[in-house]
């Protein structure tokens, strides 16, 4: 039998396929909960034990609750807040609300914060003299209402506008550094610990702004220096000698879109420590709404949560450790009462490395974390479709409710949780349970996002251009004052050269949004031609004109426009010394002329290679 070029072609695409797919496949397979290659070595191993057994009961001991907010932040936890003097001033109002009527409300043992001002303000405030008073954050609160809240800011490490045109820590423009309270403690990675009844907690502030910090869009992508790697294991060891009970991490960046410049990745660190119960983050912004829930469990066993931003979404999280066991509840601001159920736990968070079923299973009481801005009225629970039971509340938002696990030993349940406050409010949680192992899935996009790794996604894309790969894409300011040179893998700044990541990822966004269009707008005008290798005498009519001449007209406007936000962003030299965005302007506007204004002898002699039978 006779193979065909096409035959082999085909055969090839589809073993590629299947290799791309058997590698998502593993790549975002948690159902082994297999640990990572940094477990498996003889010291990990001696470490690693059963998680800890807790007599779930009534007690009031064993629990504390925080609030992540994505300006970003957590315990509560709150990201990506982007305050700004120019948008959307209901932000600040907001924020205000949340600072002095929620956390009151709440009362968290810790508060995560980042992201605090929006690239747009940054870049003017830049331009304005230094302000005579420092950002305390203690001021958002009222007085007496922090004894017992410590404020940390979620990237605290930095996050990417904390570090956005900012050359060096000592820099002018280092906001975080030098107007915020913990950024004069802690310029990059730190810890907290703080005691709440019996058990130590840890919160490990990840840092992984470059260094030096570009302006956008090639800030994107974090990293850590074997420098700041060194600092995160000190971190650690300093956690262990406190004896610490459980390790909350927390950064900006996800875990997928950290660079590492050794061996070891965050996720090594973070999955080799029994301790290490999750790792919190913003950043994506849920992806423009597209990826409204970006949760997974990592394969080194541990829950990596992306919180939705502040900015446009106005959404925070709770999080709460009882009894060992890690549960959390995204809320949308204004939204009461607030309602966590800790006890049995949702089932599609379980992290088995982490957590001891046994706890749940031998449990004698279910446990409810329930909070509103009035006093709560009633607390009352369904398990399946068995009657509505009430709640005794034991102390401060703790309620509990006494039950019998044997009966609901096998699959998958649920338990509803309905709470009213004295001002009518009320609030239903819908959650499954389970106390045999039984697992649901995380969605996949969830799963791909947080589980993959840009560089291991973006590098090997080959992207090329007029400029391809050895030359640069762009010469400018990439920070203030400080020419850099941007090529396809990394970036040069003064003395200081940062790995490419996004580099690739944006030259693979300009090669399909402007290059792959415009190749096949010109072949279509080149076909067009050939149909015909006779000039008409008769004009086009002017909606053929338009239609004939849109095309090209939309794609070098929309190139324009991208210019134009590169101008933005990186100034004039490196708009006017820009092959991958200015330079390819003019590119199509001279192939566009060549391929319309072609003398006819060239196209009949092009028709007979490809319509030799014409």
């Amino acid at each position: 039998m006779k193979i065909t070029k096409s035959t082999v072609i085909l055969l090839v695409f589809v073993l590629m396929l299947s290799i791309f797919v058997a590698n998502v496949a593993d790549l975002i397979n948690v159902d082994n909960h297999v640990l990572d290659d940094t477990l498996h070595n003889k010291d990990t191993k001696k470490e690693w034990s059963e998680p800890k057994f807790y007599d779930i009961g009534e007690s009031f001991d064993h629990l504390m609750w925080f609030l992540q907010k994505l300006y970003k932040s957590c315990s509560l936890q709150i990201s990506d807040i982007h305050i700004s003097i120019f948008q959307d001033s209901f932000r600040i109002t907001e924020l205000k609300e949340f600072c002095n009527i929620t956390i009151n409300s709440i009362k968290p043992s810790v508060v995560l914060a980042s992201v605090i001002t929006s690239t747009v303000t940054q870049q003017v405030i830049s331009q304005m003299p230094k302000p005579k008073i420092k950002w305390d954050q203690n001021k958002y609160w009222k007085n007496g209402n922090i004894i017992n809240v410590f404020w940390m800011r979620l990237k605290l490490p930095r996050k990417l506008y904390d570090n956005f045109n900012v050359l060096s820590l000592e820099s002018k423009n280092n906001y975080y550094s030098n107007y915020s309270i913990q950024g004069q403690k802690h310029p990059r990675s730190y810890m907290y610990t703080i005691n709440a009844g019996s058990e130590l907690y840890t919160f490990i502030a990840i840092d992984a702004c470059l260094k030096p910090g570009p302006r956008r869009p090639f800030n994107f992508v974090g990293i850590l220096d074997e420098h700041e790697i060194k600092s995160i294991y000190n971190l650690i060891n300093k956690s262990k000698d406190n004896n610490a009970d459980f390790i909350i991490w927390f950064g900006h960046y996800p875990t997928s879109c950290i660079l590492s410049q050794t061996n070891t990745s965050i996720r090594n660190i973070i999955g080799r420590y029994k301790e290490s119960m999750v790792y919190l983050c913003g950043h994506y912004h849920t992806l423009g709404g597209a990826v409204p829930n970006m949760y997974t469990l990592q394969q080194a066993g541990f829950l990596e949560l992306e919180l939705a931003d502040w900015k446009d979404n106005r959404m925070y999280r709770l999080g709460a450790i009882d009894h060992g066991q890690f549960s959390f509840i995204d809320v949308k601001h204004k939204e009461w009462p607030i309602v966590l159920i800790t006890n049995p736990k949702h089932v599609l968070y379980t992290m088995p490395k982490k957590e001891n079923i046994m706890s749940i299973i031998k449990s004698t009481h279910i446990r409810i974390l329930a909070f509103s801005i009035a006093l709560i009225k009633s607390v009352e629970i369904q398990l399946d479709a068995e009657p509505w039971s009430e709640c005794e509340h034991i102390k401060g938002p703790l309620y509990v409710l006494r039950w019998n696990t044997t009966n609901y030993k096998e699959g998958v349940h649920t338990i509803r949780v309905k709470v009213i406050d004295i001002d009518g409010r009320e609030t239903t949680v819908v959650q499954p349970f389970a106390l045999d192992r039984s697992r649901l899935s995380f969605r996949i996009l969830p799963r791909i996002i947080l589980m993959s790794n840009v560089s291991n996604i973006v590098i090997p894309i080959p992207v090329w251009n007029g400029a391809g790969f050895i030359s640069p894409w762009a010469i400018g300011e990439v920070i203030e004052n400080q020419t850099g040179v941007i090529f396809a893998w990394g970036t040069f700044v003064g003395k200081s050269f940062l790995p490419g990541a996004f580099t690739y990822a944006y030259g693979f966004f300009q090669l399909f949004s402007f290059h792959l269009p415009l190749m096949l707008i010109l072949a279509n005008r080149v076909d067009k031609r050939l149909q015909n290798t006779k000039p008409s005498s008769k004009p086009l009519s002017k909606i053929c004109f338009v239609l004939q001449y849109l095309p090209i007209i939309l794609l070098i406007m929309m190139q324009t426009c991208m210019a134009y936000f590169f101008w933005l962003a990186y100034g004039t030299l490196a708009t006017i010394l820009c092959p991958l965005r200015t330079w390819s302007i003019f590119l199509a506007i001279v192939l566009w002329y060549q391929v319309d204004t072609m003398p006819y002898s060239c196209l009949r002699s092009a028709a007979k290679i490809w319509s030799p039978l014409g």
